[in-house]
């Protein structure tokens, strides 16, 4: 007859919190990334990023749309698709673009920022509601879109939709994105002794914290 032996494992040893590592900062050289005073430019905006994507991605979009619906019409612009007769059926591409009336304005946050309505203003629970619309647009005009599943896109997103023209709207019946780019080959290892940065978010071990998950 045999018995088994059971061997606790030694408990490990206590953890011991991380030394943050502290570096000097030079503020004199710094100040070369502020900006002066009359010198700020607002000629450079996200619109400008969107339209040479939209650009970049217009003849992907029109494969995606030409495979997925074989000798359907597709538009060169959301104008043409604008102006077209009601019931013409027709593949429009663009970017889209929810509009939510519940989401902030931050104009009205500049212009209430020291005002009445400030204070009485309430947060939503939730920036989604059942007014959002979905509108799809380009460099020469916007598309009210109906029949899309607003609840799950965003804006940005390039869009391909097929259907016609209802009125002030167009009546999707079906839609397709462009899909991902081709990966990129990885590029060769930095070579040298010089000194080099790593990033590291999210190990939660500095403290005695711990992951969530």
């Amino acid at each position: 007859m045999s018995a088994e032996m059971q061997v606790d494992a030694p408990p490990p040893p206590p953890a011991q919190p991380l030394e943050r590592v502290t570096c000097a900062v030079d503020l004199k050289n710094s100040n070369r990334f502020a900006v002066k005073p009359g010198a700020r430019d607002y000629t450079k905006q996200y619109s400008h990023v969107y339209n040479k994507r939209a650009t970049a991605l217009k003849a992907a979009l029109a494969a995606a749309a030409k495979k997925k619906w074989p000798g359907a019409k597709v538009a060169e612009r959301i104008v043409k698709a604008a102006e077209a007769p009601p019931g013409s059926r027709m593949v429009v591409t663009g970017t889209s673009f929810k509009h939510m009336p519940r989401r902030p304005d931050v104009i009205d946050d500049y212009r209430d920022l020291f005002g009445d309505a400030a204070a009485n203003r309430t947060e939503p629970a939730s920036y989604a509601s059942a007014d959002d619309e979905l509108i799809l647009e380009d460099e020469s005009g916007r598309l009210k879109l109906e029949g899309m599943p607003i609840d799950t896109l965003v804006t940005g997103l390039p869009l391909a939709v097929l259907g016609c023209r209802d009125g002030d709207a167009f009546k999707v019946e079906d839609w397709a994105g462009c899909g991902f780019a081709p990966p990129r080959p990885d590029a060769p290892a930095a070579s040298g002794d010089g000194p080099k940065l790593l990033l590291v978010a999210g190990l939660a071990r500095a403290d005695g914290d711990a992951a969530d998950d």
